[in-house]
């Protein structure tokens, strides 16, 4: 009999319980479903096809490699593209919100993402500076660094000031 095995954020094991098509999380402050092989595009891969949080959520789209795709929010409010490159390291990102004022879906983030490797080097936003999405706070050349077992222990783009790793490369 195949198990699924239900983690809550922090990494504590929730529930073990027999495969079915929808496996959810509650909480007092969250709650969450999670569906693999039901909704309206079923996937039998072990691909999340959707989630639900509080009666909204999206719907997945994959590509031949089992990368996300799209996101698509049930209500149209929040939807997102993603391109790859070979490595499978995100090289776009576009984000859509839907505009209160217009009702109409906008473009909130297009991002291009550089890489050295396989390590983030830098993100570049085609879009207009808005309050809200990816906010760049930086021009640099390498926008982020990281140390020799591959932690990230500078990003200008984020008010993290230091990233503290620890001698297993967990970040402490």
């Amino acid at each position: 009999m195949k198990r699924r095995l239900l983690l809550i954020l922090t990494g504590l094991l929730l529930t073990i319980s027999s495969v079915e098509q929808t496996v959810a999380c509650s909480s007092p402050k969250f709650n969450e479903t999670l569906h693999y092989e039901s909704g309206s595009t079923p996937l039998y891969n072990g691909n999340i096809s959707a989630s639900e949080t509080s009666g909204a959520g999206y719907q997945y789209t994959y590509d031949g490699l089992n990368r996300l795709k799209t996101a698509q929010f049930t209500q149209n409010k929040y939807n997102e593209e993603i391109g790859y490159d070979k490595h499978g390291n995100i090289l776009t990102l576009k984000r859509h919100f839907k505009n209160p004022n217009t009702n109409s879906s906008e473009v909130m983030d297009n991002l291009t993402l550089e890489y050295t490797g396989n390590q983030l080097k830098k993100v570049t936003e085609a879009m207009a500076s808005l309050p809200f999405g990816f906010i760049k706070h930086g021009s640099a050349t390498n926008e982020y660094t990281f140390n020799k077992n591959g932690a990230m222990t500078k990003d200008v783009n984020s008010s993290i000031i230091q990233f503290v790793v620890c001698s297993r490369g967990a970040i402490g």
